[in-house]
């Protein structure tokens, strides 16, 4: 049975107990249930601009798409792909849209693998692609009114590449 304590996950916050904060919605409980682990000093996982960075753009979005009662980041995709094909300067927004978000992506990644932040990434490009596919899914998963935890599995899973 999957018992969402049992998975490491990263949060960031301007200090200590905004990232306790997050960590407990994220999980649904009270601060004395987390086990935090706190990297030793030198020690490069947990720093740096690489995953970190990706992490925080994917948990923004489940942020976002969880607190908005509308529900509109799948009416956005939607409208952008069925206008995108009929209309040339909409198909060309949507394209630098998407092509940006994967080259900042690709970047973070680059930059992880540098710093030693992520070990091994065999293919970023595919990686950065597969991650703005699951932004637009999980846009998707809250129009249907998928609950919150099925919003951060599916930002987990698509991170998955990363560690």
């Amino acid at each position: 049975m999957y018992d969402q304590k049992a998975e490491a996950n990263e949060f960031i916050g301007d200090d200590r107990a905004e990232a306790v904060s997050k960590a407990c919605r994220f999980y649904g409980i009270e601060e004395a249930e987390l086990k935090i682990v706190i990297p030793a000093g030198g020690e490069i996982f947990g720093s740096g601009a690489g995953r970190r960075e990706i992490v925080k753009y994917l948990a923004a979005v489940v942020e976002f798409l969880d607190s908005d009662p509308q529900r509109r980041g799948c009416f956005l995709f939607n409208a952008l792909a069925e206008l995108a094909g009929t209309d040339p300067f909409v198909l060309s927004e949507t394209q630098t849209y998407l092509e940006d978000t994967r080259e900042c992506i690709v970047a973070a990644i680059h930059a992880g693998l540098e710093t030693g932040e992520i070990n091994q990434c065999a293919e970023p490009g595919a990686v950065a692609v597969a991650i703005t596919a699951t932004e637009i899914g999980m846009s998707m998963a809250a129009k249907a009114q998928l609950d919150r935890r099925a919003l951060v599995d599916m930002a987990s899973t698509a991170l998955q590449p990363l560690y």
